[in-house]
């Protein structure tokens, strides 16, 4: 059975708050919600070193576009916290920490919602492309 990508972001708004291992799968959660929404609007270059979220990231933060950048640090910013829940045991991960995340994850939807770039895949050496357009 499939799911789709926002199905990610009610998981992690859902999840009970009454222990740090639902604040840490709410954070990956969340992450993976901005990841997925953002793999669907924009390609990475797959010439950058890394794997595919670092490649995104990386091509969104070399963008011309203000906007792409903006995103790209918001992205890379959201994976850092994941890993932090993900990897890091031995750091408390807190409620508060779990609601920035998810606070972030929905201003980064909401500014990925509607750029238009097509204009930097044109522009730019990292053939980055806006699909379905």
């Amino acid at each position: 059975m499939a799911i789709n990508k926002d199905e990610f972001l009610s998981f992690a708004k859902n999840l009970p708050a009454y222990n740090e291992i639902n604040n840490r799968n709410a954070i990956s959660r969340a992450y993976y919600a901005a990841y997925h929404h953002c793999s669907e609007k924009f390609l990475a270059n797959k010439n950058i070193s890394g794997g595919v979220h670092s490649q995104l990231i990386d091509s969104l933060v070399k963008s011309p576009s203000s906007t792409d950048r903006q995103i790209g640090y918001m992205l890379k910013n959201l994976k850092d916290r994941r890993t932090t829940a993900d990897y890091f045991l031995n750091d408390e991960v807190t409620f508060d920490d779990r609601q920035k995340t998810i606070k972030s994850t929905e201003m980064l939807i909401a500014l990925g919602a509607c750029p238009r770039i097509e204009a930097v895949a044109r522009e730019s050496h990292f053939e980055l492309n806006f699909l379905g357009i």
